[in-house]
């Protein structure tokens, strides 16, 4: 696992992700959760930063009034003024000068996101209980200021809260809606998409916002354009449509034929997306892997990840999603070695062993030069001497002449015949009865004989049934048990309690033992029970695991997992009892959860 930190636990996976070391800022945290306020704390220390902690809104303003910093991290329902109203007031107040990068702090991410002035006020949201990773990556990503309408004013007391202007009519298209033709809500290329940097609203659905169901590319994109579809979680599982059409078969829809019948096929495309995102495991739907994100968006476009040439890639292949062909390849291959893809051979291409492009130039060429100026030219035998050679050898203005015995030749048939031809170069003047093949690659321009060009089999990819298990039912289905884990996965309040039992461990010796808790049957249930169903019915377990677990022990609910820490256990120990535990607790519900328990001990966290 890698290592955490606070005083005793070094953060290591965002460092490792960015490849970078992070440059130093300075950072208020206004938040009033003390726990969350000093994992913020350790965690942005630890990593070099300068961290300065408040606890209400009114001591946010004058930190900010007395002090300059690079972030501000804000707790949306700060005491006394909220995150809101602090980043708004500073705003208006410090109007046309430089303003720190306001990040909004939130468990209440819906209630925070269903404020408009949020997305024009916060630069960034964090959800709570934190990923780490992503808070690092957050804080320490270079600062690209959003372009903004208009700064909001600050909400009077017993005001309400400010609103959002309405979108002029270059933006009115993102959520217009059946306005120009679409009769959903989407994000757009490239309004929503500034490089690396998303709006307020590709935020919102990057966390997961249903709203949001489709991307609607309104201008030519190249795939480099689109490449936050593949680093953001989430976005790779809505459907992209090209209104341009030069993404060709890389898009889900190709939209430039727009009409009305156009448009029941998007309709039909976006709902068939919709329907099949409802059976993806929170694995898929929120996977860190690209090859975990290329398998989800496989089953979510129906199934197979079809081949087409394309003579506009260096490949000349270009598959139906938006990843480049060198992309796929490597990422598909790893899925066959884990029998989640099945190959279907679609062509055999020559490459470049140089560049690797496709794009080649397949020519007959000189044998001795390589060069391709040739011309093929009829020899002549002459039956009298039996003298053969290039017709151009008898050749005397309209006669023929025998260069060996100087006669002429007057009849054909007669006097002599034409046997077949020759390969003369008019570079170096070789003759030969046969040209040679060559590649010359348009790309680089390196020069390779035919006979030993490369050559790379291309195959489309269809889902296993392995697969569609694994996308379904995540990666517990098999059996795979994380032999490691992220702090990212923790809930905050299990993160500093584990850091507190790693104290003790390192001062006493004392064990511990976390719990790691998954549902093996949890989309089955929630498809024929309701997730609300299957969410009462896992409350139920937790509560049955907290009877049969001591006082002293921890039962924590996560997102996607859940855990129990063991305090002063051996992890040993913990494995002997984990099918009496999870018998007794399961012993009075209704409906089987699956549940699947492993353990880890102080090694995991070191």
């Amino acid at each position: 696992m890698a290592k955490a930190a606070s005083a005793e636990i070094e953060f290591g996976p965002a460092s490792a992700s960015s490849g970078r070391s992070p440059a130093h800022r300075k950072i208020l945290v206004a938040e009033d959760d003390r726990a969350s306020a000093d994992v913020l704390r350790a965690l942005l220390t630890e990593r070099g930063h300068t961290v300065d902690v408040v606890g209400d809104g009114e001591a946010a303003i004058h930190a900010l009034n007395s002090g300059v910093y690079d972030v501000v991290m804000v707790d949306f329902h700060l005491a006394r003024l909220d995150g809101l109203e602090v980043a708004a007031a500073y705003r208006v107040k410090h109007s046309g000068k430089h303003a720190p990068r306001f990040i909004a702090i939130s468990s209440d991410m819906r209630g925070l996101l269903e404020h408009a002035a949020s997305c024009e006020t916060f630069d960034e949201v964090v959800a709570k209980p934190f990923d780490l990773e992503d808070v690092c990556r957050i804080v320490e990503d270079e600062y690209q200021p959003q372009l903004r309408r208009a700064e909001p004013v600050p909400p009077r007391a017993g005001a309400p809260r400010p609103m959002a202007p309405e979108p002029t009519p270059a933006r009115a298209g993102a959520a217009a809606g059946a306005a120009d033709g679409f009769d959903f809500e989407r994000l757009n290329w490239p309004e929503d998409f500034r490089g690396d940097q998303l709006s307020a609203r590709a935020m919102r659905a990057a966390i997961g916002d249903g709203k949001f169901r489709a991307i609607v590319v309104n201008q030519p994109a190249t795939l480099d354009d689109l490449r936050a579809i593949w680093r953001v979680k989430y976005l790779h599982t809505l459907p992209i449509v090209d209104r341009h059409g030069g993404l060709g078969v890389r898009a889900d829809f190709d939209g430039s034929q727009f009409g009305f019948r156009d448009r029941e096929e998007i309709d039909k495309l976006v709902a068939a997306f919709e329907n099949r995102r409802s059976l993806l495991h929170a694995d898929f739907l929120y996977a860190e892997s690209l090859a975990d994100r290329l398998l989800a968006r496989i089953f979510l476009s129906g199934g197979s990840l079809v081949a087409h040439h394309d003579p506009q890639s260096r490949q000349f292949i270009a598959y139906n999603c938006a990843l480049d062909c060198d992309t796929v390849e490597r990422e598909t291959a790893r899925l066959c070695d884990q029998g989640l893809l099945k190959k279907v051979f679609f062509d055999r291409i020559h490459r470049c062993d140089r560049c690797g492009s496709s794009r080649l130039n397949i020519r007959e060429e000189c044998t001795e030069c390589h060069s391709p100026n040739l011309v093929e030219e009829p020899y002549l035998h002459h039956f009298r001497c039996a003298y053969q050679g290039l017709e151009s050898d008898f050749r005397q203005g309209d006669a023929l002449i025998c260069p060996k015995c100087r006669r002429e030749l007057m009849h054909y048939s007669v006097d002599y015949d034409k046997p077949g031809t020759m390969i003369v170069c008019r570079s170096c003047g070789h003759k030969g009865s046969e040209p040679a093949v060559g590649l010359l690659c348009m790309d680089c321009g390196a020069h390779t004989d035919g006979d030993q060009a490369s050559v790379a089999d291309i195959y489309s990819y269809e889902l296993t049934e392995r697969a569609l298990g694994l996308l379904k039912s995540g990666r517990e289905l098999f059996g795979i048990e994380r032999n490691a884990l992220s702090f990212a996965e923790l809930p905050l309040e299990l993160v500093i309690a584990v850091n507190n039992e790693l104290t003790r461990y390192k001062t006493s010796g004392v064990p511990f033992t976390l719990l790691d808790i998954s549902y093996r049957n949890a989309r089955s249930l929630e498809v024929e029970h309701g997730a609300r169903q299957f969410d009462e019915v896992r409350d139920l377990f937790l509560e049955n695991l907290r009877s049969v677990l001591r006082k002293a022990d921890r039962v924590v609910k996560g997102r996607f997992y859940d855990f129990a820490l063991l305090v002063e256990t051996d992890p040993d120990e913990a494995r002997d009892h984990i099918d009496e535990i999870r018998d007794e607790a399961v012993n009075t519900i209704r409906l089987n959860l699956g549940v699947r328990i492993s353990a880890h001990g102080v090694a995991s966290f070191l």
